[in-house]
């Protein structure tokens, strides 16, 4: 009942996007999301979003029937998973009333491990095909930086093992949150998956207050999922391909986080 009860329709409300790389941790922060009671969360496979083609799986609709669609809805804030249109970022902030975005970001060593473990190895080739073709048509090379897909290109081989493929794929997503400014930008959380999970409660306590909502505590922080961290620190892969995912790497720890890992967001 309590998700009914915040808010009259036609109302504007807050409305949060979940953003990161695959396999960084977007699904549990989601579902973190969905246990409070006061929230509506739509996943990429509700209503928000284009089911119609395989090109279009997952990316949202229109926005302004998007908007019309959210003022229907009674729930204190809306949180949205916009995983694949991190590329769109500055574009929803600016044409969705009241909306953020929590950007969310793990290492790139254990994002291989995971794609790996998931049997995704050859998908992670796949993955990077519409880069390496310049297809602005498809989401994983929308609106990407032409040098970013230059530097790609040049590191990419067919025979490139897994690891380093899904550390491309992960440069090419997270680099698209320097590329469009939101580092500054008050209306964007930075959020570390190992934050996350060494200490969720003290996280999503700051996200909480970021967003001026009460925190509902351990009714969505009941978990702890620690034993996820460093598995993949110690595979192999392309020594130049892994600095140059270290020095995007490093370009994120300067930055204020939520939680214990990096600075208050009262900095900002």
């Amino acid at each position: 009942m309590l998700r009914s009860l915040r808010h009259k329709p036609g109302q504007e409300k807050p409305i949060l996007m979940v953003m990161g790389c695959q396999r960084s941790g977007t699904t549990l922060l989601t579902h973190m999301f969905d246990l409070d009671p006061t929230s509506r969360v739509y996943r990429t496979d509700e209503v928000l979003f284009d089911k119609e083609t395989e090109v279009a799986a997952g990316r949202l609709k229109p926005l302004p029937w998007i908007h019309q669609h959210l003022l229907r809805e009674r729930a204190a804030f809306i949180q949205i998973k916009a995983q694949v249109e991190l590329q769109r970022a500055r574009e929803l902030l600016e044409d969705l009333p009241g909306s953020r975005i929590i950007w969310l970001y793990r290492h790139f060593m254990d994002v291989g491990r995971s794609t790996i473990s998931h049997g995704r190895g050859k998908q992670a080739h796949r993955s990077l095909q519409p880069i390496l073709q310049g297809n602005q048509a498809d989401w994983r090379c929308q609106n990407l930086d032409p040098a970013v897909q230059e530097t790609i290109a040049g590191l990419y081989r067919p025979d490139l093992d897994p690891m380093s493929v899904a550390a491309l794929f992960w440069y090419a997503r997270n680099s698209l949150f320097f590329q469009q400014d939101l580092a500054d930008d008050p209306r964007v959380c930075l959020m570390r998956y190992d934050d996350l999970v060494n200490d969720a409660m003290g996280v999503m306590e700051d996200v909480y207050d970021w967003m001026e909502l009460p925190f509902p505590a351990d009714k969505i922080v009941s978990f702890k999922f620690s034993s996820s961290i460093g598995r993949g620190r110690g595979l192999e892969i392309d020594p130049v391909v892994k600095d140059l995912c270290d020095e995007l790497l490093n370009r994120f720890s300067q930055l204020p986080h939520v939680g214990i890992g990096g600075a208050n967001l009262s900095l900002l």
